[in-house]
């Protein structure tokens, strides 16, 4: 029968059978027969080896693998393996054969080898390997045992590798690395420690003691051979010390440098790894840089001195600039007053002249009117009755002149009615039937008592919004609201429309941005203790509402 071709219960009879001939080998001439109880216990140990064992016939085909053997391959039972060929379970099959030969020929062979599992993944072992004789000396079978050597592979690996890097930056370190102790000195340097100090080489550098290569004294004027042996102790103590240190090359000349002692242990012996460092360089670049820091602090100190100087004689004179730009605004605030003050005067003196006009030039005129239609009838048909129509019709143009000249200087209505009243009238009946806008008035019924300055100044901003806003606003719909709050003040808002416009940048100073309507209309609420605010945006109508005191509050 073909061996590959054999079933698993023929394997199994095979098995057990050479498990029985491997123990009857073991002592036949004190033990001639073994009882099963024996046989068991040795297939128990072996199956409970922590050590992978398996055995394979002459054909290298698998006879039998312990547990630890599956685990270590891979596999869950022991069917998936038996009558398979080892090979396959190498990383490399002629290794395989090439071991196999050498246990044929010598009996036995160890030595490391690279598993494959039954994933695929490959892992290394250590190998024992021999073959087992019958009592007349003929092979039965191969059987070999393994040990996972993976992490100690690795370890390895990682050990040289460490080792190398190690090798490699201390070999090419531009710091000179050295080991020493108090003791012994020197142990030893590398090339640019040999280089660093112009030894011809690393044995004439360990023969060198720390103090061959100090200056006798270190600048804080202690001996170099008492510091170095204190700088060595601190390093043993704590693990580590840094610090500057004078050193001397062999040709005498002296250089700067730092040093890294570190405490370190090599085969059980303390000694220090020392890193030296060259650092005149850096001190010529920091005693240059001082001399420079120094040069430069008196140049400041002496441009400081000049601005301060020149920063008194700016202060000086932005103190004169502020006193006359206070002595401008006092004076500008002053003439906004005395505006305000002349504006009020005017309007009192124009509605004082429209009284005199309406009292005595208006009557006297309507007076005469009447006695020159009674003369007028009493002549009737005569040449002098039409010299008289002629002064009738001139008299009449005079008195509607007259009557405009009235309304212009004082604005009667004011004097006959309220203030709401007033604004109502002069919307509806004058604004709206004059420019052709729709014109709304809104006031919450609540009384306002108003002093007559105010009256006025409030009557004519109102009129001076609507005004702007036919003139600049291009809207179709303007209300007014009048209302009296809680604070006792008079709130007054003026909407459109209309284009509107950026706020921020109306100012309400002559000659700036915003138009000399705006910055009146703000000068004189202020001279009486009211405000106006703004909101507009382009696009969304403009809303100025104007707040003052009414009489109970001034």
């Amino acid at each position: 029968m073909n061996e590959a071709r054999k079933t698993k219960k023929q394997l199994i009879g095979e098995m057990q059978d050479l498990r029985l001939r491997l123990a009857q080998m073991e002592n036949p001439e004190s033990r001639p027969q073994k009882t099963d109880k024996d046989l068991y216990i040795k297939d128990r140990a072996m199956a409970s080896s922590v050590i992978a064992i398996s055995m394979t016939d002459m054909d290298s085909r698998i006879t039998y693998a312990n547990k630890a053997y599956l685990t270590l391959w891979g596999y869950d039972r022991e069917e998936e393996i038996f009558g398979q060929d080892v090979k396959m379970f190498a990383h490399n099959p002629y290794d395989v054969e090439r071991i196999l030969q050498t246990v044929l020929n010598t009996g036995s062979w160890n030595g490391d080898v690279v598993g494959k599992r039954k994933d695929g993944s490959c892992f290394d072992a250590e190998m024992f390997c021999n073959i087992v004789l019958d009592k007349e000396g003929k092979p039965l079978c191969f059987m070999g045992s393994f040990v996972d050597i993976s992490k100690r592979k690795q370890t390895e690996e990682q050990l040289r590798a460490s080792q190398m890097k190690y090798k490699t930056l201390y070999d090419s370190s531009r710091d000179a690395i050295m080991t020493l102790t108090p003791q012994e000195g020197f142990i030893s340097g590398n090339p640019a420690t040999v280089k660093m100090f112009e030894c011809k080489d690393e044995s004439e550098f360990v023969s060198q003691s720390p103090a061959d290569l100090s200056p006798q004294y270190q600048p804080d004027g202690q001996l170099s051979i008492v510091k170095a042996q204190e700088m060595m102790k601190i390093a043993l103590d704590n693990g580590s010390h840094y610090f500057e240190w004078k050193h001397i090359q062999m040709n005498g000349r002296e250089f700067d440098a730092t040093v890294l002692l570190t405490r370190m242990e090599l085969e059980g012996k303390k000694m220090l790894q020392a890193t030296v460092r060259d650092i005149t360089e850096r001190k010529r670049a920091e005693q240059a840089l001082k001399k420079a820091k120094d040069e430069l602090e008196l140049r400041v100190k002496e441009r400081t001195e000049e601005l301060s100087q020149a920063n008194a004689r700016l202060q000086e004179q932005i103190a004169v600039r502020i006193q006359a730009e206070q002595k401008l605004l006092d004076y500008q605030n002053k003439l906004r007053s005395l505006a305000s003050q002349l504006s009020l005067t005017e309007q009192r003196e124009r509605r004082q002249i429209a009284a005199e006009l309406h009292d005595r030039i208006a009557q006297n005129l309507a007076f005469s009117l009447i006695k020159l239609g009674d003369l007028t009838e009493k002549t009737a048909g005569t040449e002098t009755a039409d010299v008289l129509k002629d002064i009738n019709e001139l008299i009449e143009k005079i008195i509607q002149d007259t009557r405009s000249l009235i309304y212009d200087l004082g604005n009667p209505v004011l004097e006959q009615k309220t203030f709401e009243e007033a604004v109502e009238e002069w919307l509806c009946e004058q604004i709206e039937k004059q420019y052709c806008i729709e014109c709304q008035f809104e006031d919450d019924g609540r009384p306002k008592r108003l002093s007559d300055d105010l009256r006025l100044v409030l009557f004519q901003s109102v009129r001076e919004l609507v005004i702007n806003i036919i003139k600049h606003a291009q809207a179709k719909k303007v209300k007014v609201t009048t209302q009296r709050d809680d604070d006792n003040t008079i709130i007054i808002m003026v909407k459109d429309d209309g284009i509107g416009f950026e706020p921020d940048k109306i100012s309400f100073t002559i000659g700036r941005t915003g138009g000399f309507g705006l910055f009146s209309i703000h000068e004189r609420l202020g001279y009486l203790n009211g405000k106006m605010k703004i909101q507009s945006k382009p696009g969304k109508g403009t809303c100025v509402t104007l707040i003052a005191p009414l009489a109970d509050h001034v």
